[in-house]
């Protein structure tokens, strides 16, 4: 490992002064600094070509930073340290955790913090959950350890050479960016732009970040390069001297900086009879000008510079001679004469300049660094150190046939997936199987390889996995080769991806084996208008003797049972027979379909809290272990359960959550599964343009026309149309829905309320006979499933249609259902049905209840579209007109009202900015808008404001 805190920059650079032509940029480094003090912190990146003096610059931030009461923590990235995930967070991080006391361990890693740590942990043995996707979780436990540590005092986080760093280090450092608002910290950095191999898109995105002030330091001019030159030669050289050497080295002033101790070495005192010897001088390229003076230092100088620069500072000089393959006392005069030609600082043994460091690698043969790493591996395996360390010179050594470089690297690529750097294990796996590993070893780590391959959509996954199943795989091992096939195909060639799920449940030999097997053979079955026989075929079994089920089927025939209008008695035994055991939750956990489809069943038979209890649980494990997939797929069903239960505010807030995870995950199929939800949800909210939008923005895949999500998406465009007064084309897109979903046996009323649509949209277009018809048909499956909320719902729809004194009838008896049930909304749009009616009939003052109690839910569920019509309709009762709610519930954005409701349910600030991975400035900003718009002065005040019953939190979760 390296020192955390790395020599200044300056090849003997002049000692007054220190930073020539500096002064916007000190002016700047004063700025950040101050904030952080403040508690405000912000973010200064450097950004310029190599040798401007970047550096220097970040040597005297730290020291100002220091005197301005921050502690500094440091670090630099390395090009040879590009394969060591969080290489750079090591050196920042790794002493104040392992160097805390007891005590002060705990207090940094509470919380979310703890699951940050576990990179900083040398445990690279430990193995990583299946289908788990870390890196988020990772990202953001190290975020709330710098928010522990600056809540100690103000710190200062300072990144050298970012542009060299791994890349999860530097996603680190752009994601701290977005998130120092309210931190007392300091986030100082440089980088050469467009350096090849380097992270462009995150260094970009720090870089454009308003909390992120970006320099880039201009050459120097003639005062300053005279200045330096002078520091080097030891006086004032002649204006022609200093113009010459300005012209060959562009005015860089490190470049600057080594050709006048060139100079210097060669004799020359800087006057103009010197100007062409300058010149030439100047001419040499830096690798040529570090190689003649590293020829001047002697053998010994010679043959320990390539160590020190291969390890980096921080290891002992017995460790560099070890690896420069010298004796000790040859060693000792190699370092001596390295400092002393200011090549290598004393206190680390680390080059003064990584541009020094960079010649010296770049001038050792390919071969010789090979030697080099090779004997690297023997000191770092002395020194413990890391598995992923250790790779870093397995990737630059030459393969020779050793089994033990094989662990070192699958143990390596083991550790980087727990870090959340899947594309680091891919090369050191690639680099194991050139080894090569010996013929028995090489199947499984094909299938390790493959696995993670497909984890990242990488198709090369395919040609790997294909291989190590024609291996010598069997069982379960077989079995994952074939899942993981089947997970790469699921979603572009179903009738593949459904051959692979058989062959992995023909060889799964472990239950939990078996159980992944028919969770994915069940998931593939329910995507396709192809697959609608086979998924009918495969619950078959399980309709036939339920208590011999395995957990994935009894959730798939949950789901099935409840789109089909079964008792809700049945249904709920079927969700709790599925989760009897916690297998499907630990074993396939949220990533399944499986998993969700439970609390999506329970959420169609009218059972909202047995519902969310299910995805509470979801989404505590998902959190707990950083999976944003698993939070996808719970973020989705979380967005339906408002759309019926909850807040609309709320239930935006998590499609939109759930979007972005996908958008970022690279999931474009996934992305399109929110589209209906979201779609209805703006509807409601009553904003139809924002609906419009995510129809635009998210188009039906061509592949998955005949996905069974298009027909929710036809739902959700029908309702859009039906509300925009376009009922013509309303009728004919519900009507395509109806009839794609009819091919699943799925009829109940909440399943997409397709059929309640199209029946208002055939009503609409004077098709009335046809409506009633449908909810007929409609009511007597909701009676037959024992849910009363939503006969309800078809009664108030019936009413709706009808008119007259049979619709208020109708209506009365569907509020009489509705008033005791969780269909807030639906009862809502049931009151506001009421009182259109009897206002149209002339009882204007019997009216104003009715509507007033359907503002008044309009107003708490968020749903602007009902609060909107039911101010209309009271004021063409005369009431008093009621303005577009500027305060109340209504008000509240998606992202105010989910911080509300978590802290209506008893969260701390920080507990809140943990779960929904914001800071907790974001936190009190929100809450202090929310304040103002509901007209409260604390907390305390929040579940009654927000329309809880009896005060107590809202039965709605964020």
């Amino acid at each position: 490992m390296r020192s955390s805190e790395p020599a200044a920059e300056a090849l003997d650079a002049p000692a007054e002064p220190r930073l020539l032509e500096r002064e916007a940029e000190l002016r700047d480094v004063d700025a950040v600094v101050g904030d952080a003090v403040a508690g405000e912190g912000r973010a200064l990146l450097l950004q310029g070509p190599a040798g401007i003096g970047k550096t220097a610059l970040l040597d005297v931030a730290a020291e100002r930073a220091r005197a301005a009461g921050l502690r500094v923590l440091r670090a630099t990235g390395s090009p040879l340290e590009r394969d060591f995930p969080f290489g750079v967070v090591h050196q920042l991080l790794d002493r104040e955790v392992g160097a805390a006391s007891p005590e002060r361990r705990e207090r940094l890693l509470q919380g979310a913090a703890g699951r940050g740590a576990a990179v900083l942990t040398p445990d690279d043995g430990a193995a990583v959950a299946e289908g788990e996707e870390p890196r988020y979780a990772v990202l953001h436990g190290l975020y709330w350890l710098v928010a522990n540590l600056a809540d100690e005092g103000p710190l200062a986080l300072v990144v050298d050479d970012l542009h060299w760093a791994d890349r999860p280090s530097v996603r680190l450092v752009e994601y701290l960016a977005r998130r120092l608002e309210g931190l007392p910290v300091a986030l100082l950095a440089a980088a050469r732009p467009g350096e090849p191999g380097s992270d462009a898109d995150l260094l970009a995105a720090f870089a454009a970040n308003p909390a992120t002030t970006v320099d880039r330091p201009d050459v120097l001019g003639a005062e300053g390069a005279a200045a330096l030159l002078a520091g080097a030669l030891g006086h004032a050289p002649t204006p022609a001297f200093v113009a010459a050497c300005a012209t060959a080295t562009g005015g860089n002033p490190f470049l600057l900086q080594v050709l006048g101790l060139q100079a210097a070495e060669r004799g020359l005192r800087g006057t103009d009879d010197d100007v062409a010897a300058a010149r030439a001088v100047g001419a040499e390229g830096l690798v040529d000008a570090v190689g003649r003076r590293l020829a001047l230092l002697g053998p010994d100088a010679r043959a320990l510079a390539p160590a020190a620069a291969l390890l980096g500072p921080g290891y002992r000089l017995d460790e560099l001679a070890a690896v420069a393959d010298v004796p000790p006392a040859a060693a000792e005069r190699g370092a001596d004469a390295l400092v002393a030609g200011r090549f290598l600082d004393a206190a680390d043994w680390g080059f003064v300049h990584p541009l020094l460091r960079e010649a010296v690698i770049g001038s050792t043969p390919a071969t010789a660094r090979a030697r080099l790493h090779g004997r690297a591996v023997a000191v770092l395996r002395a020194r413990g150190a890391r598995a992923t360390e250790v790779a870093l010179h397995h990737l630059g050594a030459a393969p020779a046939g050793d089994p033990a470089v094989v662990d070192d690297l699958r143990a390596a690529a083991r550790s980087a997936v727990a870090d959340g750097a899947p594309d680091v294990a891919i090369r050191h796996l690639r680099r194991a199987l050139e080894e090569p590993p010996a013929p028995e070893q090489r199947p499984r780590l094909l299938l390790e390889l493959g696995e993670i391959e497909g984890g990242t959509g990488n198709t090369e996954g395919l040609t790997h996995l294909t291989e190590a199943l024609e291996g010598d795989l069997s069982g379960d091992d077989a079995a994952r080769g074939h899942v993981a096939r089947g997970m790469l195909l699921s979603l572009v060639d179903p009738p593949a991806a459904l051959a692979e799920a058989r062959a992995a449940a023909a060889l799964a030999a472990s239950p939990d084996a078996r159980l992944r097997t028919e969770g994915l053979l069940l998931d593939i079955a329910m995507y396709h208008a192809s697959t609608v026989d086979l998924r009918q075929e495969l619950l078959r079994p399980a309709r036939r003797d339920p208590a011999a089920a395995s957990p994935a089927e009894l959730a798939h025939l949950a789901y099935q049972r409840a789109h089909e209008g079964a008792p809700r008695a049945e249904v709920l035994d079927l969700a709790r027979r599925a989760q009897v055991d916690g297998r499907l939750l630990q074993v396939l956990s949220p990533d399944s379909s499986s998993y969700q489809l439970v609390a999506l069943a329970l959420r169609i038979s009218e059972a909202p809290e047995a519902a969310r209890r299910v995805l509470d649980a979801g989404e505590e494990l998902a959190r707990r272990n950083g999976n944003r997939f698993s939070l996808m797929h719970v973020e989705h069903a979380r967005a339906y359960w408002h759309l019926e239960y909850g807040s609309i505010a709320a239930g935006i807030a998590h499609g939109q959550s759930g979007l972005a995870i996908a958008n970022e995950l690279g999931r474009r199929l996934a992305a399109w599964t929110f589209v209906s939800a979201l779609v209805e949800l703006h509807v409601q909210a009553g904003d139809l343009a924002a609906a419009e939008r995510v129809l635009a923005e998210h188009p039906v895949p061509p592949e998955l026309e005949d996905a069974v999500h298009a027909a929710f998406v036809l739902a959700g465009r029908g309702l859009l149309r039906l509300v925009g007064g376009e009922a013509e084309e309303a009728q004919a897109l519900l009507a395509r829905s109806v009839a794609s979903l009819d091919r699943w046996g799925w009829k109940a009323p909440l399943s997409t309320r397709r059929v309640l649509r199209w029946a208002r949209a055939l009503a609409a277009v004077g098709r009335t006979d046809e409506a009633l018809a449908l909810l007929d048909a409609q009511e007597a499956l909701a009676r037959g499933a024992g849910t009363d909320g939503v006969v309800g719902v078809v009664l108030a729809t019936r009413g709706r249609i009808v008119g007259g004194d049979e619709g208020e009838a109708q209506l009365r008896a569907a509020l009489a259902l509705l008033g005791p049930s969780a269909l807030r909304l639906d009862e809502g749009w049931a009151q506001h049905a009421l009182g259109a009616l009897l206002r149209r009939r002339g009882a204007r003052t019997e009216a104003r209840a009715p509507l007033r109690r359907a503002l008044e839910i309009g107003d708490v569920t968020g749903a602007g579209l009902l609060a909107g019509s039911a101010r209309e309709e009271l004021a063409a009762t005369g009431a008093r007109a009621l303005r577009t709610a500027l305060s109340g519930p209504a008000s509240l954005t998606p992202s105010e009202r989910r911080v509300a409701d978590l802290a209506a349910a008893g969260l701390t600030n920080r507990q809140i900015a943990e779960r929904l991975w914001i800071t907790r400035k974001t936190v009190e900003l929100h809450l202090g808008h929310t304040y103002d718009k509901l007209g409260i002065r604390s907390r305390t005040q929040l579940p009654e404001a927000l329309g809880a019953p009896d005060g107590t939190a809202p039965p709605t979760t964020a």
